[in-house]
């Protein structure tokens, strides 16, 4: 039953109950690109939840304007600001301006109703006054700030407060703030209603620089998406990854942690993309249930030329030691998340430097330093062995061809009666990843 119109966004839609009395809203397809918006949707929507990104629940299902109820308490608003009851013209307008199947039903992506009371979008920088849990401002948060590195990978151009969304809703008994990106629907060639313009991904929407260089030349001064060729389909749009660059990808408007991301942020940002293997990605893309094999395939195959280019761009650029193990005896292994990839060769030598560290003041007391052609390097004599002891190690690889790799990694690792434990690990980047970032915010540690 049909309840009100939709609120947000472009795409037609408008916002429902089912027979259960659940509250779902329902967009559509834009007449010229059927399964484009909505598969878009729900591929992302899976994308961004398994990066770890709150979303609303979406699925795809079908509408039969035949069975559509329209409530006898719905209203809409009309252009001079009144709300008046919904009729029949109103929902046939919705559907004029969405892509009809040969049948006469329409697909939909659905989302459901988020628990909990609503409190509107948060911003990305500072803080929110009524959440008392929110107090590192978010130009500061790893996860907002890495949205670049994920907003990049699956061309997400739409990055705004207004698409995010806070509820409060009830966690043990305890009221909690939980954080939404709400509409990740414009993402790889699509938005709500058609394709992406052709500079979307690669400029902002508004850069006098370029428009100044482009006026003072005649139109001569070119873009790489000027010039590059793009196999388009009608449910993907203008989406490729032979050109891509992850370092120069632009959204329509810089948000602030967009502009705040450092190294560290995108080498985190770029493994969790690693972590999507290639059967992962073509599972997902399933899920926009495509009726042309083609595109789905296209889909796929672009979103792993453009997730490998994210490991090539930011793996190899700083110290990418990782999964540190103290072994009972002493012995320290690890990996090259940059070798791991397949995106650089070994160091030709691993160097550690050793010391007790003091969790209380931060002091430490040097113990020595040890050295490896591989990524198991052995402990020195006297590491101690009493319970609650604490060691810092500072790893580096020794390579001509990645100096920063040189920049030691800290680890931290705590005795237990009969094991060490790893309790933190530090990169010590406090560079910014591009010339655009604006300040520097306090070191972060991985996690």
């Amino acid at each position: 039953m049909l309840i009100r119109e939709k609120s947000t966004g472009y795409a037609p839609g408008f916002t429902a109950k089912d027979g259960n009395g659940e509250t779902w809203f329902l967009s559509f397809d834009p007449p010229k690109n059927p399964e484009g918006a909505t598969a878009a949707m729900v591929v992302a929507t899976k994308l961004f939840w398994a990066l770890g990104y709150n979303q609303v629940e979406t699925f795809l299902t079908t509408i039969d304007p035949r069975n559509i109820q329209i409530d006898p308490h719905a209203t809409i608003r009309r252009p001079n600001g009144k709300r008046t009851p919904m009729t029949n013209d109103d929902l046939a307008a919705v559907l004029e301006r969405a892509a009809r199947n040969a049948n006469g039903t329409y697909r939909a992506a659905a989302g459901r109703l988020l628990q909990g009371k609503i409190l509107g979008g948060f911003r990305y920088e500072g803080t929110r006054p009524d959440d008392p849990n929110d107090i590192v401002p978010h130009e500061h948060r790893r996860e907002l700030r890495a949205l670049r590195v994920f907003g990049a990978w699956t061309n997400l151009t739409d990055l705004k407060a207004s698409n995010t969304l806070d509820a409060l809703v009830a966690t043990d008994g305890h009221p909690v703030v939980k954080h939404y990106l709400q509409d990740v629907g414009s993402t790889f060639g699509m938005a709500a209603n058609g394709p992406h313009d052709w500079d979307e991904g690669w400029e902002y929407s508004y850069e006098g620089g370029s428009t100044r260089r482009r006026m003072a030349t005649l139109g001569f001064a070119l873009k790489p998406w000027q010039t590059m060729r793009v196999t388009q389909y009608s449910s993907i749009g203008r989406f490729e990854g032979q050109r891509f660059d992850p370092t120069t990808w632009k959204p329509h408007t810089p948000t602030t942690a967009y502009m705040e991301m450092r190294e560290d942020d995108a080498f985190w940002a770029a493994r969790r993309v690693m972590a999507f293997s290639d059967d992962l990605i073509r599972t997902a893309v399933q899920a926009g249930q495509f009726s042309d094999a083609a595109a789905e395939q296209h889909l796929a195959a672009v979103l792993i030329q453009r997730r490998d280019k994210i490991a090539r761009a930011y793996l190899p650029k700083l110290n990418p030691i990782v999964n540190p193990r103290l072994s009972a005896n002493g012995s320290l292994t690890f990996e090259n998340a940059a070798v791991e990839a397949r995106v650089a060769e070994h160091a030709p030598a691993y160097h550690a430097t050793w010391f007790q560290f003091d969790n209380a003041t931060g002091q430490t007391r040097p113990l020595g330093a040890t050295r490896s052609t591989t990524t198991t390097v052995a402990a020195p004599s006297g590491l101690p062995a009493a319970t609650d002891t604490f060691v810092a190690v500072d790893l580096s690889g020794d390579t001509n061809a990645y100096p920063s790799w040189r920049q030691p990694v800290r680890v931290y690792f705590r005795r237990a009666s009969d094991a060490w434990s790893l309790v933190g690990l530090d990169r010590q980047a406090d560079r910014p990843a591009t010339a655009d970032r604006r300040s520097t915010p306090t070191r972060d540690h991985d996690r």
